[in-house]
């Protein structure tokens, strides 16, 4: 039996700061806290069909992969399983509407972890053990069309390869491929992002761990896997990548937001049907690296991650009508942005999650349009 907490939820109302007079009649954000958290890590985020939020993360002070989903105005909040030392949690929702949670049980010598809610209870299954155990500790989680789970992760958490999970429904077993082994010494697969296209061909973006980290992308072309490096810093000293997260336009090119540790900054990358565009949004140095991408149906980008030096909530969106990225500090307090997810609402609106690790709070971020324009006002212009 599951234990469930029932959260109430009291929201805070933060005006729009915005650069034009006139912004101000276009919304505001509404941040409500999900509810109190010790110490927390490891967080994801989906938006349902009908735009209800799915959200998991690790409590690392029970120990226990979470889940948390809202139903009115109220968060419930339920344990999913016991784990350890987990990196990376991955909420995705079936067509069903059935939520389901891929992780990493354990530091060393652990497992790559499937959770599915059925009715009031999780079932947890093993997925894979690795070659020399310590699989999944990243794990990205989606489902095809049919409703199949599809899993891209990190076997081993040295030298590790980026190996990929799919269920088959006909033998009722999981599926396994190698996507990068990494070459001789491996060491690649880390943080992967996975999302499928309307054909339902999977596409990944990755980190490579070797010594000098690069941005990876990886494509399946009929029964094989098609790698590229996208961005490896500028020269063989690389270190960048990290936190890469993906998602598809409209016409299913692939675009990447992540970070460069070697020039610290938050960077952007598109598919524009030849090659590969890079972008350098904004100067982030001294936060965390993480970030979260989503695209809207007029393929316009939203990303959420903490802003630079004091981890604060932030969010870049591109401005077509300027051609430049806009940037907005959604929270403010010092370390109010970790973990940061975003996903879009059925209008395309986006909505994060973050911890609060002054308040010890996981929260949520809903923006509320004043106008039918629905549009969003900019703070700054990225430099």
């Amino acid at each position: 039996m599951v234990a469930v907490l029932v959260l109430f939820s009291v929201s805070v109302i933060h005006p729009v700061m915005a650069a034009e007079e006139n912004d101000k009649n276009f919304g505001e954000w509404t941040i409500t806290p999900i509810g109190a958290v010790e110490s927390l890590e490891a967080t994801s985020f989906a938006m349902s069909k009908t735009g209800v939020p799915q959200v998991s993360y690790y409590d690392d002070a029970t120990g226990s992969i979470m889940y948390a989903t809202k139903a009115g105005t109220a968060w419930h909040t339920e344990k999913v399983a016991d784990s350890a030392g987990t990196y990376m949690t991955s909420v995705a929702i079936d067509p069903a509407g059935n939520p389901a949670i891929s992780f990493g049980d354990g530091l060393h010598f652990g497992n790559l972890m499937y959770a599915q809610k059925n009715g009031t209870h999780w079932d947890s299954t093993i997925v894979a053990k690795g070659s020399v155990g310590d699989a999944g500790q990243y794990s990205s989680l989606a489902f095809d069309a049919a409703g199949n789970p599809h899993i891209a992760y990190n076997d081993g958490q040295n030298f590790a390869r980026l190996r990929y999970a799919s269920w088959n429904a006909s033998s009722k077993a999981w599926e396994y491929d190698v996507i990068d082994s990494g070459g001789d010494l491996g060491d690649t697969g880390y943080n992967p992002s996975l999302v499928f296209d309307a054909g339902g061909v999977p596409h990944v973006a990755y980190r490579d761990g070797k010594k000098y980290p690069s941005l990876m992308y990886a494509v399946k072309n009929g029964a094989n896997w098609t790698t590229t490096v996208v961005d490896n810093g500028g020269d063989i000293t690389g270190n960048t990548g990290y936190s890469a997260s993906l998602a598809l336009d409209t016409a299913g090119n692939p675009h990447i937001a992540y970070y460069d540790q070697k020039n610290e900054v938050l960077r952007y990358a598109s598919w524009n049907g030849t090659g590969w565009k890079l972008e350098w949004i904004e100067r982030n140095d001294k936060a965390e690296p993480y970030t979260s991408l989503a695209i809207d149906a007029q393929n316009i980008p939203h990303i959420g991650y903490p802003e630079y030096f004091q981890n604060k909530l932030k969010y870049a969106t591109y401005n077509a009508t300027f051609a430049r990225w806009d940037l907005r500090l959604i929270d403010t307090p010092r370390d109010a942005g970790k973990y940061a997810k975003i996903a879009l609402d059925p209008a395309g609106h986006p909505n994060f999650i973050y911890y609060d690790a002054t308040k010890y709070a996981l929260n949520y971020v809903t923006w509320t349009a004043g106008n039918p324009k629905n549009h969003l006002p900019h703070l700054f212009p990225a430099a």
